[in-house]
């Protein structure tokens, strides 16, 4: 039987899930912080492949169109932030310092699943249903999200709510830090992705949308705190935020509808 109050230790850390956002994302260095503001930048061109020969095609001269692609068009990415944050009490009492620790701690374990959910939106925006029908197993739809990086043409990116990614966990092989398909596609198996539509609407039950996008890049900058006070109660926060940018070619987004209720 013990005696007196419960001995404080120090808790579990917490570690981000597995084959997230993160493990897709390429982040460049750069020491210019005006990445901050937004980015832009012209991307290869995103006509589709086409080809003829040229020995046996009599308009190889002329017919330019079979052989050269159009221009690249430029795309474009704003910042976001995640953040952290801790209740320290009342102004002026000694708790900021541990407030602040608690704070960046809060957005290290979350600040993935915040960028995934901003991606999400952004990959939202952009995306067209390739199966106008409706819904299809997770099986077809893989498929279908495949067939679109196909027609891309690159390595791309294809975008799971994780009990998607769970589904057909049989369909995608562990590679490393990183999930892919069978045949070598990358896959976020996102916490922060809530299987919205491209509209933004919540799917039935038992259904979820998933995406596929041209590869993902981004700039990632240091961890800022400061105290915030709040007025209204007189309660002093400590605030953690860690600025992104994260973009991808104007290419489009494939979007499907899955069933996984089967």
């Amino acid at each position: 039987m013990g005696y007196g109050p419960p001995v404080v230790v120090e808790a579990e850390p917490r570690r981000e899930l597995p084959y997230g956002l993160f493990s897709v994302l390429a982040l460049r260095q750069s020491s210019d912080p005006h990445w901050m503001n937004g980015i832009t930048w012209e991307s290869v061109s995103c006509d589709p492949v086409t080809g003829a020969d040229w020995q046996d095609d009599p308009d190889c001269d002329t017919d330019f169109d079979k052989f050269f692609r159009g221009p690249g068009e430029n795309g474009e990415a704003t910042q976001f932030i995640t953040t952290g944050s801790y209740l320290c009490g009342a102004p002026g009492g000694p708790a900021y310092s541990r407030g602040k620790e608690f704070a960046e701690a809060d957005l290290l374990a979350h600040e993935q699943q915040q960028a995934e959910a901003f991606v999400w939106r952004k990959l939202a925006a952009e995306a067209s249903d390739l199966n106008a029908a409706g819904a299809v197993s997770p099986e077809e739809g893989l498929a279908l999200l495949e067939g679109w990086m196909g027609d891309f043409g690159s390595l791309g990116v294809i975008h799971l709510p994780r009990e998607a990614a769970s589904i057909l966990s049989k369909r995608l092989n562990p590679s490393g830090s990183r999930l892919t398909t069978k045949i070598g596609s990358p896959v976020v198996a996102g916490s922060g992705y809530p299987g919205t539509s491209p509209a933004g609407a919540a799917p039935a039950a038992g259904e979820v949308w998933a995406f596929v996008s041209p590869a993902l890049f981004g700039y990632r900058g240091e961890v800022m705190s400061h105290a915030v006070l709040d007025r209204t109660k007189n309660d002093h926060y400590a605030l953690a935020e860690r600025p992104y940018v994260v973009g991808f070619d104007p290419c489009g987004v494939g979007a499907v509808r899955l069933d996984l209720s089967g």
